[in-house]
């Protein structure tokens, strides 16, 4: 009963922080690409695409919480140390990895 409960809250806040990041993406980038170009136009082949950069390393994040639900879902199931789990953390990792190699690449 105990890993239900803790499943529970840990999906509870798998989605909280996939609408914060949703909010995030919707509301704060375009603002910071509107300010930033407003304040500083001579700047903007530096904003474009470090703004860029960061909606792009949405998806992979928001694949990486899918995958980290169907870990939980996966878990609530007793079947934590199966294939299918491992598979899941394998594709946690590689949209890690995506993420990183998405930041590197937009750097100014």
């Amino acid at each position: 009963m105990k890993t239900r409960v803790s499943t529970l809250f840990l999906k509870a806040v798998i989605l909280v922080i996939a609408l914060a990041v949703l909010a995030f993406c919707a509301f704060v980038i375009p603002y910071l690409a509107t300010a930033g170009i407003r304040n500083a136009p001579e700047f903007r082949f530096v904003f474009y695409p470090a703004l860029f950069g960061l909606s792009l390393s949405a998806l992979p994040f928001f694949f990486a919480l899918l995958q980290a639900f169907t870990l939980l879902r996966l878990i609530d199931r007793s079947h934590a140390f199966s294939l299918e789990s491992m598979q899941a953390l394998r594709n946690i990792k590689l949209s890690a990895l995506a993420m990183s190699v998405c930041y590197a690449f937009c750097l100014p």
